[in-house]
């Protein structure tokens, strides 16, 4: 590919890969102050008794909640690996764009007798684990030289964002925001960010990320290539053994 001249474009697709992991990817790790919201908020309170509003049933709710989401961010990556490479970055920030922006709005609207927890647990994490594989691509519209720092940066940022929900939770304690206004806006800026994203990546970037690939692929074919013998020179060979013999 020809990085003689970058566009601008391609350092955008970088840093608003890089925004999406750090406010979004790997939020559920965050679980600690994401409960003490929903708490403070009343869900699950119904299943306890007044005199005992941390009851056995209300929190294994809250730790099933997080063991859904941390094992589909684990286990999603199985899929999400071929998703990129079948339907490439385009397709994909859909995909992470949908399941996430359903993920909030489920957070932000379920209740006791609206209860969807759980699946929003579960499409936080699939969402999540979905946008660090998404900015594998991004590392291959920049010369070579800086794609250790982007794979890397990716990884800091999907660690980073465990703060997200401690911000969060402080911004709900101490304004009064309501916990359907919270996550609402949780959404709004995931489908901004999703925007600009899918604009970034058109023209240029992905042009240069269809190159990379394809010398890639032309690099892994010829290394997979075995040389035969040349035929007279396998039959000279063997008539010299015969001759030995």
């Amino acid at each position: 590919a020809d990085f003689s001249e970058t566009p601008w474009q391609c350092y955008a697709v970088v840093g608003t890969s890089f925004l999406l992991n750090l406010f979004f990817a790997g939020v559920i790790f965050g679980w600690a102050s994401l409960q003490l919201l929903l708490e403070d908020d009343g869900v699950f309170l119904s299943s306890c008794p007044e005199e005992e509003p941390r009851c056995p049933e209300r929190v294994h709710k809250f730790i099933s909640m997080y063991t859904v989401g941390a094992a589909t961010v684990v286990f999603s990556g199985l899929v999400n690996g071929a998703l990129v490479d079948a339907w490439g970055p385009l397709r994909c920030a859909v995909i992470s764009w949908t399941t996430g922006a359903a993920a909030f709005c489920l957070l932000a609207l379920s209740s006791d007798s609206f209860d969807y927890f759980l699946p929003a647990s579960a499409l936080i994490g699939f969402s999540g684990n979905l946008l660090l594989m998404n900015t594998m691509p991004a590392g291959f519209v920049l010369p070579g030289k800086y794609l250790p720092l982007v794979m890397t940066g990716s990884n800091a940022m999907f660690d980073a964002s465990s703060v997200v929900f401690l911000v969060a939770y402080q911004v709900y304690k101490w304004t009064g925001v309501s916990r359907s206004a919270l996550f609402s806006g949780f959404a709004v800026v995931l489908s901004v960010l999703h925007v600009v994203l899918l604009l970034v990546w058109r023209g240029k970037p992905l042009e240069l990320l269809r190159q990379s690939q394809a010398a890639t692929s032309q690099i892994l074919d010829g290394a997979s290539v075995v040389t035969s013998p040349d035929p007279l020179e396998a039959g000279a060979n063997k008539g010299c053994v015969g001759a030995v013999e």
